[in-house]
């Protein structure tokens, strides 16, 4: 194979009778997949075997899922803020409670480390968010989380977009993607990458990212640090300079950029654009202007609210995503959720 070709992919399908993936998280070690969705439902499923390890019920809508800075837990998102599993089990140890929240996307910050004279204490830091803002939590057990919150949407007005909760944290805690306040010239919501009250020695600051016509509704950061898409609701991608948040490279779709993931090193995107049909593209990040890879369509009614997510593994060698209409949910007959799976073989130079 040569190293301009385009890695050979093979797809297979995770089933999930009564109910819709949303979400999606590996551990760093990569053997263990956790998937969130419909009716609060959550699984940890081990890599090798395919097979659940334990399954949970934390109430509430689609349940957005991340694993805690050290791994030992997990948190889910509830309409009232989030639960905190434990990973063995998922059994709920804990919960961060923001009334009314209802939110659909989550993220975990690092743990900080913080020295006060000849004691060291670790601060804990998780963001939780939904298409009418976000919050941040920032806690040192035994003492309860103190609260940042960011509002997007005036009181009693809807948001633009319900299902738009694009969030994509930098790995190294610096800052967040995410929509930001309205822009008092314009009366149009800024897309930015906010600080979250880090404003340490080589924090970068606020940044805003212009570019997207637009309501931007999905966001990933790659692992690496290196590279951060964000995609729109009329199929525009932007790839940032994640020290300035400038742009760098764009790709138009036409259609709903419902999803994005990068892959840990950042070689290559992948999309999920939903519009008659729900397409899932692939690209290599250093051939931004070659045609991407369609690697799935799927044939189903998406005219309706949205639920989408992808992710790539920490080795980079498995892409995960589902995408749903969430009207599917209120009709009749059986319902079984799906999650795409997709084993991507690399390209090797010869």
């Amino acid at each position: 194979m040569r190293a301009d070709e385009p890695p050979s992919i093979k797809r297979s399908v995770l089933e999930f009778p009564g109910w819709l993936p949303g979400s999606v998280a590996y551990a760093s070690d990569g053997k263990i997949m956790v998937v969130g969705g419909s009716g609060g439902e959550v699984v940890a499923i081990d890599r090798a075997s395919r097979r659940p390890i334990w399954k949970a019920n934390v109430a509430g809508g689609f349940a957005g899922v991340a694993f805690s800075s050290d791994e030992k837990s997990l948190v889910a998102t509830v309409p009232d803020g989030v639960r905190v599993l434990d990973r063995a089990t998922g059994h709920i140890a804990d919960s961060l409670e923001e009334k009314a929240s209802h939110p659909v996307a989550v993220g975990v910050f690092p743990d900080v480390e913080i020295r006060d004279g000849e004691r060291t204490f670790t601060q804990h830091k998780i963001v939780f968010a939904n298409a009418r803002g976000c919050f941040v939590k920032t806690w040192i057990p035994p003492a309860a989380a103190g609260t940042i919150s960011l509002n997007t949407v005036g009181q009693g007005q809807p948001p633009d977009d319900p299902d738009a909760v694009p969030l994509a944290l930098d790995p190294f805690g610096r800052s967040v993607i995410l929509t930001g306040p309205i822009h008092r010239e314009t009366g149009k919501h800024v897309l930015w990458a906010w600080v979250a009250g880090n404003y340490e020695p080589g924090s970068p600051g606020n940044r805003l990212m212009e570019g997207h016509d637009g309501t931007v509704v999905s966001a990933a950061w790659s692992r690496d640090g290196k590279t951060a898409v964000t995609g729109d609701a009329r199929g525009r991608v932007i790839i940032w300079d994640v020290v300035n948040m400038k742009e760098k490279h764009r790709r138009e779709f036409g259609h709903r950029v419902a999803a994005l993931a990068v892959s840990p090193r950042s070689e290559s995107i992948a999309a999920t654009v939903v519009g008659n049909l729900a397409e899932f593209h692939i690209w290599e990040t250093a051939q931004p202007q070659a045609p991407s890879t369609l690697i799935h369509a799927e044939t189903a009614d998406f005219n309706g609210p949205i639920q989408a997510c992808l992710t790539f593994s920490p080795d980079g060698r498995q892409l995960a995503g589902s995408v749903c209409n969430q009207a599917w949910l209120k009709r009749l007959g059986d319902l079984v959720g799906k999650l795409q799976l997709w084993e991507v073989d690399k390209p090797r130079a010869d």
